[in-house]
């Protein structure tokens, strides 16, 4: 098993352009201060590593997508689900965010609460497109203005916002700087158990 040290340092070597070879399941040490219990991240990906590490770092127990996301959810990803106090975030392909959504509405009684779409086509730099509640409202802004550290950034905000129930908006904004480690897009989401 690997614990949270080695995990921070492999989050910064990916954040620097290497990639894991290996996926990591962690669990919190001390009680979630955040809203969100769980993170579900792409060891492909360097700004989802950084995004999970965040999200680590305010308590969340970290989950690796490096297998089917399907079996995920029928193991380990389902089993923290059903038992999290807190919400599930990711930073994942769209398939990832789609399977999770389905499943966890048809087992949970869950929604969407937030998503975004990270976009790096192009050389313009990454253009953030987040639909989010009403308190998160300028979050698009302050991520793109945020340069290389915006995953970061981003998870360390969701992990601060309250996700009832209410419409979502969308704010855009561009970040000037292309992402190395990104190809195309990834998509950070956020899904919230419904009251009963």
């Amino acid at each position: 098993m690997v614990d949270r040290r080695d995990f921070i340092k492999t989050g910064v070597a990916a954040s620097a352009g290497i990639m894991l070879t290996e996926g990591l399941r962690l669990h919190r040490t001390t009680p979630a201060p955040c809203s969100i219990g769980i993170a579900l991240y792409d060891p492909r990906f360097p700004e989802s590593v950084a995004f999970a590490s965040a999200l680590m770092a305010a308590g969340a127990e970290v989950i690796s997508n490096d297998t089917d996301i399907g079996h995920l959810w029928h193991g380990a990803l389902g089993t923290a689900f059903a038992t999290s106090g807190g919400a599930l975030a990711g930073m994942t392909p769209h398939s990832d965010l789609f399977v999770s959504q389905v499943i966890a509405r048809e087992r949970h009684r869950s929604r969407l609460a937030y998503e975004g779409l990270h976009d790096n086509r192009g050389n313009s730099g990454v253009t953030h497109s987040l639909s989010l509640p009403p308190p998160g409202r300028g979050l698009a802004a302050t991520v793109a203005a945020a340069g290389d550290s915006w995953p970061t950034l981003l998870a360390t905000r969701l992990s601060q916002l309250a996700f009832g129930p209410g419409r979502l908006e969308r704010e855009t904004a561009r970040n000037g700087t292309a992402a190395n480690g990104l190809p195309g897009t990834i998509f950070s989401w956020v899904i919230v158990k419904s009251a009963s």
